[in-house]
């Protein structure tokens, strides 16, 4: 039969079927296992790819390939039995706050590359993965700002000189002050009303005992939950990048719960231990000197031990930003960003402590795979949790501090490290699986 359509006609089918040929290539090139090294906080350091291969080699595992960059080093292995006794001699050699997730890197050549031809990634229903319902804990976050409201109003009382019978946390949106009589109580109403427009407050008597109320609106509390769930999700995001997995999904769904899928993945556990850690600030003074024993805890900082006194300044949920730049003298700094509320707590605190020291503590609850012995005499695994608290600043106040001020007295290294440490802790509550 008589092919009796025009040539260009002819002609653009055939560019269609060639191109479609070309692009359709990188599916014919099987991916290499590989394994994914990354900090889970911090970039790399130039130290890092030696102490990688010498492990490496160490275990007698062969690879090539490997590639770097400031976030992740990718090392391509021979086979699947060779990646998961990489995996295992890596993480031995680095630690605990690295990340080494399994991968598949692709072996698309480079000239298809070039023209943007690459492999297609298939989902969850076509090469499997992992998918989590996770659900915020609410109730953790609420609680949280409103223990860091009563160590406040605490402050506030010790610094007017006004005398309090108690401060009680009822519940997590409620708080009630206690006084000997109605001049004290009004006294510290007046003072505390300006420091706290987010709370509501009404005055009680019960048994002789005066009462003063302070609780936390509906709008706030739902303003609370909206941040809460956003900032989890953003941080939920930046770890699923650690982990090298193609167009994974982070959403949310309702009002407190997080979708995540991650397609291909091979390791489910580590994405579990990945996911699952929760990192918070807490901004403390150092000690006083003569200070009780029960009034503070002893951290390390660079080896040296420092007293860390109890008494929370401020919530690492107040923190705005953190971003790491040069100052006017071109040396390194970190400028934090706080709230309105965290910028008042904040001048409190600083303001009669000029000269003392500000501690930031990073506190994590990260998993841990135990196993135990059940009855019958057989090894079960559990996944343990545990708070891992680090020293992660020790500064000099050297003026009061409002809603914006620099950590200066860095080095390049240091600057850059405690920027994103800093942001990792100022998200909000923890969750758990659904």
């Amino acid at each position: 039969m008589l092919n009796k359509y025009p040539a260009w006609k002819n002609i653009l089918i055939l560019i269609v079927v060639i191109l479609g040929f070309l692009y359709s290539l990188p599916n014919l090139y099987p991916d290499d296992p590989a394994l994914q090294v990354s900090h889970e906080l911090t970039e790399l350091s130039a130290g890092d790819l030696p102490t990688i291969m010498s492990a490496l080699e160490a275990a007698e595992v062969n690879f090539f390939g490997e590639e770097v960059d400031s976030e992740s080093i990718l090392i391509r292995l021979n086979n699947l039995d060779d990646q998961l006794r990489a995996k295992t001699a890596i993480e031995e050699a680095l630690g605990d706050s690295y990340i080494v997730a399994l991968n598949l890197a692709p072996t698309t050549p480079g000239w298809l590359q070039a023209i943007g031809a690459g492999k297609m990634n298939l989902g969850l229903d076509l090469q499997g993965g992992v998918h989590f319902l996770m659900e915020v804990d609410m109730d953790a976050a609420l609680t949280r700002r409103m223990e860091d409201n009563l160590s406040n109003v605490r402050t506030i009382l010790r610094e007017q000189r006004i005398r309090s019978r108690g401060l009680n946390l009822i519940s997590i949106s409620h708080l009630e002050v206690r006084f000997a009589n109605d001049d004290d109580r009004s006294q510290a109403r007046s003072e505390l009303v300006e420091g706290f427009p987010d709370l509501q407050f009404q005055s009680r008597e019960a048994e002789g005992v005066f009462i003063l109320d302070m609780r936390m609106t509906p709008a706030v509390a739902l303003q609370i939950q909206t941040d809460t769930l956003q900032a989890n999700r953003t941080t939920l995001l930046n770890r699923v990048d650690t982990l090298g997995v193609s167009e994974p999904t982070v959403q949310q769904q309702g009002s407190d719960r997080i979708v995540v899928e991650l397609p291909g993945m091979q390791d489910p556990a580590q994405a579990i231990r990945i996911l699952q850690r929760i990192a918070t600030l807490e901004f403390h003074l150092e000690s006083e000197l003569g200070a009780p024993s029960l009034s503070y805890e002893t951290y390390l900082y660079d080896g040296v031990p420092v007293n860390v006194d109890n008494d929370v300044v401020l919530q690492g949920d107040r923190i705005s930003n953190a971003v790491y730049q040069l100052d006017q003298n071109s040396q390194p700094s970190v400028n934090l960003s706080l709230d309105a509320q965290g910028g008042n707590q904040m001048n409190r605190a600083t303001r009669d402590n000029v000269n003392r020291r500000l501690d930031i503590l990073l506190i994590e609850t990260k998993s841990r795979t135990i196993t135990t012995v059940n009855e019958a005499g057989e090894e079960v695994e559990d996944i343990e949790f545990y708070e891992d608290k680090e020293l992660i600043m020790h500064a000099t106040i050297i003026q009061a501090l409002g809603r914006q001020f620099s950590i200066t007295g860095l080095t390049a290294r240091e600057a850059s490290d405690l920027a994103p440490l800093i942001r990792s802790g100022s998200s909000g509550g923890p969750y758990d699986d659904c």
